[in-house]
């Protein structure tokens, strides 16, 4: 399988927001522009995505998704270790997500559960932490 990982072009969106209402992720405020999305592609075919908000120094993954017939085949993880390089080459010192259903998913990549008060305030402030995941997501930190 050749899967290539690329930012995801505007005119995707709609795509991508059914990818994501196919695996329960919130599609609330997907057009804010504040969100890039990386899409997993093989030939023409997206196959999954992620999403990053940017607050320098802090960054905020967003809404990992792959297809379902594409589940179990490493594109989630090249997703994520895709991010985690790009949030580095951004100069992110810290990367932070909230998820009602993957906490145990995200510690292999070096994400440990945190307790809502320790997360920053320019974090806080997004709409994924303020309105659209509930107060029983769990909040995991990335260290980079």
């Amino acid at each position: 399988m050749d899967v290539t990982i690329e930012l995801a072009e505007k005119d995707n969106l709609s795509l991508l927001q059914g990818i994501l209402e196919q695996n329960d992720l919130p599609t609330d405020d997907i057009y804010n522009n504040s969100i890039r999305f990386f899409v997993a592609r093989e030939n023409d075919r997206i196959l999954g995505l992620v999403g990053l908000e940017v607050h320098k120094p802090f960054g905020l993954l967003r809404s990992l998704a792959v297809i379902d017939e594409f589940k179990n085949k490493q594109i989630g993880k090249k997703l994520v270790e895709y991010l985690i390089t790009e949030s580095k080459s951004e100069e992110i010192k810290e990367l932070y997500l909230l998820t009602t259903t993957a906490d145990k998913y995200f510690p292999k990549f070096g994400f440990i559960r945190i307790e809502r008060e320790q997360v920053p305030d320019s974090i806080k402030q997004t709409e994924e932490f303020k309105s659209i995941c509930p107060d029983s997501a769990v909040v995991m930190k990335k260290q980079l």
